[in-house]
């Protein structure tokens, strides 16, 4: 019993000088005045409407094409996955499931992370593999696990089957003789990933 006794009166000293310590601690960091530069301050900012890219000029025309192909589904091998599947914009940018299903319903290897402020990643990919969005758009499509189709000039060949989208990307891409390119998918998806931001506050 009194070696009990003694053991509790220790364990008390230890929590009244832990305390002490504590607040100690606290009542120093709460004095410490920090210098905070105002690119600094940037980061505690409203983000901007959308990440600019630095290659190339976002259009209104660019945007609507890059709209119109993360929701189309034809541009997977089963014809029923588009973009928006494993990351739907009316779930926060991804389907929330631990691991993302394949165009054939199998899983792949990893989730999907959100869309949403993805343009202004350093990286893309779990794995940091894809420099951009304009990249990393064009990487699920022909993913075998994932949108499944076979090669980029299959996508070409079945955007230039369907006869609505060449004005769009004529529009979208005023000056080329071919406008329809597996690199100009990739363009225009990034450019309307990157205004897919949250302009509130940190």
């Amino acid at each position: 019993m009194r070696r009990t006794s003694h053991l509790f009166l220790l364990a008390a000293l230890i929590c009244a000088l832990f305390l002490l310590v504590a607040c100690d601690t606290q009542q120093e960091i709460a004095q410490a005045t920090v210098e905070l530069t105002a690119d600094q301050l940037k980061i505690f900012g409203t983000l901007a409407e959308e990440a600019a890219p630095a290659d190339y000029e976002m259009s209104d025309d660019l945007i609507d094409l890059g709209r119109m192909l993360y929701f189309e589904p034809r541009m997977s091998a089963s014809g029923n996955m588009s973009c928006n599947t494993c990351h739907g914009l009316n779930n926060y940018g991804m389907d929330g499931l631990r691991f993302s299903l394949g165009h054939t319903g199998n899983p792949v290897g990893r989730n999907s992370p959100s869309v949403y402020n993805a343009a202004l990643h350093v990286a893309q990919f779990w794995d940091g593999r894809a420099a951009n969005v304009e990249e990393q758009a064009k990487g699920p499509i022909l993913a075998s696990g994932e949108m499944g189709m076979p090669s980029g000039d299959e996508v070409v060949s079945v955007l230039k089957s369907i006869s609505g989208y060449l004005p769009y990307f004529e529009a979208a891409f005023p000056g080329e003789d071919d406008p329809i390119t597996y690199d100009n998918v990739g363009t225009a998806i990034g450019a309307f990933e990157r205004r897919l931001v949250t302009p509130g506050r940190f």
